[in-house]
């Protein structure tokens, strides 16, 4: 399950753990100017993720308090897994809301028995809520982004401590080489045949380390992310990063 923040590099993921041999079965979201390769996105798995949220009286960018789910919502989720495990290969799927409605699948999955590995992937919180507020084309402005970004990796960082073992992150805020060199220990955690392979002349990261006007709450989520992403991959401290465009 690979998830994070809308805009933080959940597409690429997916992309590149593909290419590793990681089966993303399914209809998946069409490309388009914001993401050429694709989202990677399964078009069941977005459904219902965004019927949970809006049901409970929320969206992605504007998570509810609590959750809200119906017994025919539960039945979903149980069918699609059902229906996952029925393909063949290692099977994975990636959706961002699925930072917030996670809970619901991991649940299912254990009731299942169904091995679970979670992909936390996050980025530049200047990056991201830059990238949303063009996406969203103006729909809601960058302190809304912000939020959205506090918010989601906040849910990832509480989700790692929950499942160490089951959860690797991945950030596109660091040299090719090294997101290379993290996405093949990622793919050989989850047993996946073939390595990843980047093609550095196509290779996008944010611009930097700094977080430019943001609050001290934004900067220390960031911080704590790159401090865990360090501690977990043998990195000595904060991630050096190179400057990169966005």
């Amino acid at each position: 399950m690979i998830v994070g923040c809308s805009r933080s590099g959940t597409s690429f993921a997916a992309r590149m753990l593909n290419s590793a041999g990681l089966v993303l079965p399914g209809k998946h979201a069409e490309p388009d100017d914001f993401n050429l390769h694709g989202y990677f996105e399964n078009d069941r798995v977005t459904s219902i993720n965004g019927d949970i949220l809006w049901g409970s009286g929320g969206h992605w960018f504007a998570p509810p308090v609590d959750l809200r789910v119906y017994s025919y919502q539960r039945a979903q989720i149980v069918q699609l897994l059902a229906w996952l495990c029925s393909v063949e290969g290692i099977v994975g799927w990636k959706d961002p809301r699925a930072v917030l409605t996670l809970p619901l699948w991991l649940d299912a999955s254990r009731d299942l028995k169904i091995p679970v590995h979670v992909v936390g992937v996050f980025r530049n919180p200047a990056a991201v809520a830059n990238s949303i507020v063009r996406h969203e084309r103006g729909a809601f402005d960058y302190r809304q982004a912000l939020n959205a970004w506090c918010i989601s990796n906040t849910r990832l960082l509480d989700l790692a401590d929950a499942m160490p073992d089951r959860f690797s992150w991945f950030t596109v805020d660091q040299p090719a080489q090294h997101s290379e060199a993290n996405l093949n220990r990622i793919a050989a955690k989850i047993g996946l045949s073939r390595r990843v392979t980047i093609d550095q002349a196509q290779y996008v990261c944010s611009e930097n380390a700094s977080v430019p006007n943001t609050s001290e709450h934004v900067r220390s989520i960031h911080q704590r992310l790159m401090e865990t992403h360090a501690a977990q991959w043998g990195i000595a401290g904060p991630i050096a990063f190179d400057a990169c465009q966005t």
